[in-house]
């Protein structure tokens, strides 16, 4: 059901190559501000409508205070690490860089990310928890955009023709889910499949693991989970394939390696259901032909599903011009231009009060997204304890070589599985 590998649920981060885009051409493309201090630079991944996006604000940002900018420059996610581990390793980190919960511990553990409690923000009624969100040993280092959990969204041209509506229990489980993708792939044309494969989504991945009652870290920075839970997880995907509701392994590994939007077999119109973090419903609605829906993500045993995934802003502890950027992040949060112009681009905001504005201005896309939200007011999303910092991004990284060997025959899930524990451990230990 997971619409792609991580780079693509973390924000659409498949679709774009390399760009710079910003209100003013001077100063670095790299990191750091410039000499006057002026200019901030910004860093991030994303799709091309996203740099249109991030642009208008910074132009929001130039017109209101005079003789300040910001200049972004944007990368695909499976590049954006890279490329700032390099700028961090010649000390150009830019002054405002786009996190997940791998890297924020990371870098702040390393000294490289300011404390954003010290620029005494006022955020309007940003509610706390997500505020607490982008906390690291008591520390803001990160200020998420809003709320992410997973949902699935659903072709519901494919599913009205099948005439077998999907389930709108949150408290359906996976399987009650996997009962209906059988009864829905019975009904469907040869060469359509109920599901994706997500057996290599790390966001769906935590979901299935917090529907258990456990997280994939602890609070002093230990495995959450066991191997139990992860060949399970493979078993549970294996099982779909092998009853033919989701697409042969050939094609799922093809798809998984290029991690992009268009390339998803629920985008080409072959999958009637993916798992999807709630604001990717946007984006995959631009490459969509067919209307598409949202519903609850599966539940687990626990009776629950949704963690509050970190994706948000961070601020080189070397930035010159922390007014500047305390300046850009009261307008990121509380204009109304800024907040009409973001819509639900990287979250769900975190704020009643822009909940409402969007939804009075919202495209159909986006207002079938606040609807949910607000239809359902009993999803409550925990935020999950922190990924160590020496973990980094090694979780989904591992999880998607095991997920790789699982469809590619080289590893039964059994074994899968112990090699992802293996791997975690490894770099919890390293």
């Amino acid at each position: 059901m997971a619409v792609s590998r991580r780079a693509v649920l973390a924000g659409l981060g498949g679709l774009a190559t390399m760009s710079v885009v910003g209100c003013s051409n001077s100063g670095r493309s790299g990191g750091g501000s410039n000499s006057a201090s002026k200019q901030l630079s910004v860093y991030y991944w994303g799709s091309d409508s996203r740099a249109t996006i991030t642009n208008k604000v910074f132009d929001v940002f130039a017109k209101k205070y005079q003789g300040l900018s910001a200049k972004g420059q944007f990368l695909t996610f499976n590049n954006y690490f890279d490329k700032l581990a390099t700028l961090a390793a010649s000390d150009s980190v830019p002054d405002i860089i786009q996190m997940n919960p791998g890297s924020l511990s990371q870098y702040s553990e390393s000294g490289q990310l300011l404390d954003l409690s010290t620029l005494s923000l006022d955020l309007g009624d940003y509610q706390p928890s997500a505020l607490a969100s982008g906390q690291i040993q008591g520390k803001q280092f990160g200020l998420a955009f809003g709320y992410q959990y997973v949902t699935t969204f659903y072709n519901t041209e494919i599913v009205q023709a099948a005439g077998i509506p999907v389930p709108t229990d949150l408290s359906s489980t996976w399987d009650d889910w996997v009962e209906y993708s059988l009864r829905l792939q019975a009904k469907l044309p040869s060469g359509i499949f109920a599901m994706t494969d997500g057996s290599s989504d790390s966001n769906a991945f935590e979901s299935w693991i917090v529907g258990r009652g456990k997280s994939l870290f602890t609070e002093d920075g230990k495995l959450g989970y066991d191997v139990s839970d992860a060949a399970d997880w493979f078993n549970f995907w294996t099982g779909l394939r092998a009853k033919g509701a989701i697409a042969p392994a050939a094609e799922t590994v093809t798809y998984i390696q290029s991690g992009t939007v268009t390339d998803s077999p629920f985008t080409k119109g072959k999958a009637a259901l993916s798992l999807g973090i709630n604001v990717g419903f946007q984006g995959y609605q631009q490459v969509n032909k067919a209307k598409l829906d949202v519903a609850a993500c599966p539940a687990g045993p626990d009776r629950r599903c949704e963690s509050n995934h970190f994706f948000g802003w961070s601020v080189s502890a070397k930035a010159k011009n922390t007014d500047a950027v305390k300046k850009f992040f009261e307008l990121w949060f509380t204009d109304p231009e800024v907040i009409k112009l973001l819509g639900t681009d990287r979250a769900l905001p975190a704020s009643a009060d822009q909940l409402a504005e969007l939804k009075d201005n919202a495209d159909p896309a986006t207002k079938r997204l606040l609807d949910f939200s607000i239809e359902h007011p009993e999803i409550k999303p925990f935020n999950p304890p922190a990924t160590p910092a020496a973990v980094g991004n090694e979780q989904s990284d591992s999880l998607q070589r095991a997920a790789e060997a699982v469809l590619t025959g080289t590893s039964a899930p059994d074994a899968a599985a112990q090699q992802l524990v293996d791997d975690v451990t490894q770099a919890l230990t390293s």
